[in-house]
């Protein structure tokens, strides 16, 4: 351009040179901000555990390309510099310049339709008849001709275009010279279609060869400048043309430049978006000696700057390429080499394992030896004995037969109990081999002894065979005593009594006192002693044998048997202090670590547990029970060691004897803080059931009788206390939780509140303001709703929240909830209530365990909006965060995660714990909560604290819920809205970027009057309700483009409460009263991606009950059970 171009021509390119100059360099700069250096790493692993000899990973490092930005641009004429707009508005319909250049052959009836289209490049090539036009951001270049008949598609691949002719049965494919050659503007003008060898620069038009000639021969055009078109310099032809049309006024050109925007401009632009710019110059005049501006030499720069920092990237990568290939060739040795050593390392821990096995194979043999010629002695006995008999009968007298007889049979009966003793050691012995990880253990494998019960059965002599039988004991039926019975002791040995172990059989128990095991009938009457060499600490029954084992102080194990000591077995343990059958082996405590052993005392595994020495250990249902004496905590795992929960209070001091009751919930002796405490079932929640105004004093240990009728408990000075009040059933539970009741016409919600507390003008209603942002009037709002208008007795603001937490320590504050009748959770931050209400790691407060304490003894307890939501022992909602749609999109997050409430947040520890098995939402319908619930429960459900199920509670609704935590839990819906319930225990969840799906959702929804057994999820409508099924009155069901819309209306003071017609329950409900459909669909109004809600009443069970109204669409109240719903995404 600077050689062949015109100052005005050389100025329109470079204006948009440096916009493209500009692009490029960001563009560089982004591709060069991502860059990093990447290596190869590769880490051995051990072979036999992991499925791979190691892992490879890249690791990363920030790339050393400096990437230094092009300054800015000098304009031709100094100006203020033009801010790029943040937004385009303008958008234009792309025609086909048609005027003066109508090719030949063109055919009015396809002059004004377009077929085929392809990108080529930034170009694009459009079909039409015999023709296909190319255009270049918009703008029309050229035509080509090709073919006879219409090009109906197009196709673009390296530089060639592929046509198809429909109507001629050809397909063409031209190439690049004949795309890039142009038609002669001069031959174009007269129909002829002449492809162009130069460009003229004066004249801006391209031109075959006769016009070429042509204009040597006219004097005025001798002096214009052409350029051969097959010069690579030239560039595109159409770079060459000064001529560039308005994008706002089609037909006009860009002959003007306006000095403020530093902008090219038509005649038409300058009174619309120029009108006040006090400097705007023609073109020619603007583009005055460009070529020695210095716009011109910053643009210089600029390319060679670009073109010097993409050089280094290209060179920074190839680098880069080569470094890796390096690794790898390093890495590949580094395998080798590590094979080789896993091969040497296996070959000397064969020969090791090799020996091993040689060794524990003849001490095998020996004791199999052994026991074969021991039983082979008594064989050859015997046959002697019978060749005796057989020679006195043959020669003896009567009376010599007699007295040998009578010497005989005391013989036989000796060997014969010398035979079963030693049929009762015998062992199916078997070798087993047990694979380690070879690169981090010292040995190949352990090689161990197993033993399995002998199959050889002992058959007893008919005559004696009942002197060898155990007594068969029955279970009683029913104990029905209760006594305080001091253990029977010396006098001169009072003052050295210890008394540490427990351990019921049948009618008997088993006490654990110094160094002797003490047996106690049912009367309380010491039956027998078994005296021992060491102290003991504990003792248990193995239910079906009877057999006793009792812990020494010195770690090794003695068993009982018939209350006669047997075998003494040293299992190698530093100490032993719990004891526990686990089915047919044994669970010791020790130091922050239990050890199991089998039937024969011999070593299992240790599996490591807490912080300090296990006291007391009990089993049931393949669970093993450990109290932690020093850190005052309480584990339940499994047989693998696995967690299933912990526990622990500050009403707990030092955790002694454990038991379970036949309803698997789990007693814990308190040793310092005096007392017993129960935990639920899963140890989220705890009460004291026993403390010293019952009359206890240092209790030890603990345990149940068989029929679990009766509890035992032991103390240290020496007393047995037997009691059965502790499997009383407790005081029925009662709950009473809000939606949002906020405004003061729920008159039967707050009605029943007051009731249930005590009724008018003797409820005592203690009102927990944790959630609440302002204690003053929050607390006022609820004084005047209970006191003045439903009358109870006394309101009491706990001076509990997240800034003044110390009120949850306080004794007063304490004594104060303890007197009152009723408690009521209002509203706020659910988050707030854990803050104010715990400890760190989620211990409960003295106030909280106050709280739990009265309501396990009968009062109620209930709640508002995050009142509500806190309830559940399960994952606990953040009630203010989250819409449904972003819970969709981007899935849920536990709160100490993120802190953007954009997000659906919630709490992995769950609340204050008073229900059991539910997440809580509320504000439910009012805020379209049904798809945060949704994906709430199917992110959590798999978490300690996940569930299945949870119930979303609308404004101006209750749920009453009684008998809670027990078998009859029964939850009734009160107030003028309705309650969701959803359940995913059978649901499919899909999980990708941006997307998510779920199918197979069951949800319900209930009205007033509707109650659910929340236990096993019967529902019972209301009596005022009737079904729908076969009364529809409409023909087809619902759809909706919002389904999470509540459509909801404010209604104002002493005004009646505003219809409810939530999007989502409308949908649901009208799938019930449609005579065709048996399913229906909303959208969520959001899109990218948008939401598909699908709705279906084809599953069993399924049903719809309603109380018509006059009005059907406003003024039905419906309800409905198992409608399935699945959630896609759908663009």
């Amino acid at each position: 351009m600077i050689k062949n171009g015109s100052d005005n021509q050389t100025f329109v390119f470079l204006q948009e040179l440096r916009v493209k100059l500009s692009n490029q360099d960001q563009t560089l700069d982004e591709v060069v901000s991502k860059l990093d250096e990447l290596s190869l790493d590769f880490t051995e692993t051990n072979v036999l555990v992991e499925k791979d000899l190691g892992s490879f990973k890249v690791s990363s490092d920030p790339c050393n390309v400096k990437h230094t930005h092009i300054k800015q641009f000098e304009a031709q004429i100094m100006s203020s510099i033009a801010k790029t707009p943040k937004k385009f508005t303008r958008k234009r319909k792309l025609e086909i310049e048609q005027k003066k250049k109508i090719p030949k052959g063109w055919n009015n009836e396809y002059r004004d339709k377009l077929y085929g289209v392809a990108w080529i490049n930034d170009d694009l090539v459009v079909g039409g008849k015999a023709e296909i036009y190319f255009f270049d951001i918009m703008e029309h270049v050229k035509t080509v001709q090709i073919g006879e008949n219409v090009i109906y598609y197009i196709h673009a691949k390296d530089g060639k275009v592929y046509l198809s002719d429909y109507e001629s049965d050809k397909v063409y494919c031209i190439d690049k010279e004949e795309m890039s050659s142009p038609y002669c503007d001069g031959c174009f003008r007269v129909d002829k279609s002449t492809n162009a060898v130069r460009f003229c620069m004066d004249c801006e038009e391209s031109l075959c060869r006769e016009c070429v000639a042509a204009h040597k021969t006219i004097k005025v055009l001798t002096t214009h400048q052409m350029v051969d078109l097959k010069d690579s310099s030239a560039g595109k032809v159409k770079d060459l043309a000064v001529k560039r049309y308005c994008k706002t006024h089609n037909d006009y050109t860009l002959d003007y430049f306006c000095t403020y925007h530093d902008a090219m401009c038509c005649h038409a632009c300058i009174p619309v978006d120029h009108r006040a710019c006090d400097k705007i110059l023609p073109l020619n005049e603007a583009s005055k000696d460009v070529k020695t501006s210095a716009l011109l030499s910053d643009i210089y720069d600029g390319i060679n700057l670009v073109s010097t920092v993409a050089g280094d990237t290209i060179h920074n990568r190839e680098e880069n390429i080569q470094r890796v290939n390096e690794q790898a060739s390093s890495i590949t040795e580094s395998i080798s080499t590590f094979k080789e050593t896993i091969i040497n390392k296996i070959n000397e821990l064969e020969k090791s394992a090799m020996k091993g096995l040689s060794d524990l194979k003849n001490e095998i043999i020996s004791k199999l030896v052994n026991e074969k010629d021991s039983v082979k002695d008594i064989k050859s006995a015997i046959e002697e004995y019978n060749d005796q008999l057989q020679f006195m009968i043959k020669n003896g007298s009567d009376n010599q037969t007699f007295v040998f007889l009578q010497e005989l049979r005391v013989t036989i009966l000796n060997q014969d109990q010398t035979l079963n003793d030693a049929i009762s050691r015998l062992g199916e012995l078997s070798l087993n081999f047990t694979e380690t990880n070879v690169l981090g253990e010292k040995e190949l494998g352990s090689i161990k002894m197993s033993s399995d019960p002998c199959d050889v059965q002992q058959k007893h002599t008919k005559q004696f065979g009942a002197q060898i039988m155990l007594p068969i004991r029955k279970t009683p039926k029913k104990i029905t005593y209760n006594s305080k019975l001091k253990i029977e002791q010396k006098e001169s040995e009072m003052d050295k009594i210890l008394v540490t172990g427990i351990a019921s059989e049948n009618k008997e128990l088993h006490v654990c006192l110094n160094n002797t095991v003490c047996t106690y009938s049912a009367d309380g009457k010491c039956t027998g002693k078994v005296v021992l060499k060491e102290k003991i600490w504990d003792v248990a029954v193995h239910s079906k044998s009877g057999k006793i084992v009792a812990t020494l102080c010195n770690g090794s194990l003695q068993i009982i048997e018939n209350m006669n000591a047997a075998t003494k077995a040293d299992a190698h343990l530093d100490k032993s202090y719990g004891v526990a059958w686990n089915n047919n082996d044994l669970v010791v405590g020790g130091k922050a670590e239990i050890y199991f052993l089998n039937s024969n005392m011999e070593h299992i595994k240790t599996l490591k547990i807490g912080d300090g020495v296990i006291y007391y250990i009990h089993t049931k249902d393949g669970k093993v029970y450990l109290s932690d004496y020093e850190s005052n905590k309480v584990y339940c795992i499994d047989k693998e060691g696995n967690r299933i929960f912990t526990y622990s209070s500050l009403a707990l001091k030092s955790p002694d004897g454990i038991a379970t009751d036949g309803n698997g919930n789990v007693y814990v002796v308190g040793r310092i803080s005096n007392n017993v405490f129960r935990l639920s079932p899963h140890g989220t929640e705890g009460e004291i059931v026993l403390s010293a105004k019952d009359g206890i004093k240092d209790p030890i240990a603990i345990c149940f009788g068989q029929d679990y009728k009766i509890v035992h408990l032991l103390t240290v000075n020496g007393f047995l206390i037997t009691d059965k009040f502790l499997l009383n059933k407790r005081p029925g539970r009662t709950l009473v939780l809000g939606g949002g009741i906020y405004d003061d016409n729920n008159t039967e919600i707050y009605q029943t509140i007051v009731r249930l507390a005590g009724g008018a003008n003797q409820a005592k209603l203690g009102i927990v303001l944790a959630a609440s942002g302002d204690f003053n009037a929050t607390c006022t709002f609820y004084f005047n709703i209970f006191m003045n208008m439903y009358h109870a007795r006394s309101i009491y603001c706990i001076p509990i929240n997240v800034n003044t937490t110390s009120g949850n320590s306080d004794p007063h504050v304490i004594d104060e909830i303890k007197q009152q009748t009723g408690i009521f959770f209002a509203g706020g931050e659910p988050e707030s209530v854990i803050e104010s209400l715990f400890f760190k790691n989620h211990i409960p407060s003295p106030a909280l365990l106050a709280i739990k304490e009265m309501f396990n003894t009968g009062i109620l307890v209930s709640g508002s909006s995050a009142g509500a939501e806190c309830m559940p022992s399960a994952v606990m909602a953040w009630g203010g965060t989250g819409s449904s749609y972003n819970a969709l999109q981007f899935g849920t997050y536990e709160g100490s995660e993120i802190s953007d409430r954009d997000y659906q947040l919630y709490d992995k520890d769950g609340g204050v714990g008073l229900l059991d098995g539910f997440i809580i939402d509320a504000h439910f319908s009012e805020r379209g909560r049904e798809g945060r619930l949704i994906r709430l429960l199917s992110d959590t459900r798999h978490l300690h604290h996940g569930t299945d199920w949870g119930f979303g509670i609308d404004e101006d609704t209750a749920i009453e819920i009684t008998n809670v935590g027990t078998e009859d839990e029964k939850a009734e819906v009160i107030g003028y809205k309705g309650v969701f319930f959803a359940d995913v225990s059978q649901s499919n969840i899909t999980v990708k970027y941006n997307s998510y799906g779920i199918t197979n959702v069951m949800v319900h929804y209930l009205t007033h009057g509707d109650t659910i057994f929340l236990k096993n999820k019967t529902i019972i409508f209301s009596s005022t309700k009737s079904p729908m099924s076969g009364f529809e009155r409409n023909t087809r069901a619902m759809t909706s483009t919002d389904i999470f819309n509540s459509n909801i209306k404010i209604s104002h003071f002493n005004e009646p409460l505003p219809i409810h017609n939530p999007e989502f329950v409308k949908v649901a409900a009208s799938i019930f009263d449609s005579k065709l459909d048996n399913s229906s669909y909303g959208d969520t109004y959001e899109h990218n991606p948008k939401f598909r809600v699908f709705m279906s009443r084809s599953g069993p069970g399924a049903e719809g009950y309603t109380e018509r109204g006059q009005d059907f669409q406003t003024t039905d109240i419906t309800s409905y059970k198992n409608v399935q719903v699945n959630i896609t995404s759908v663009g």
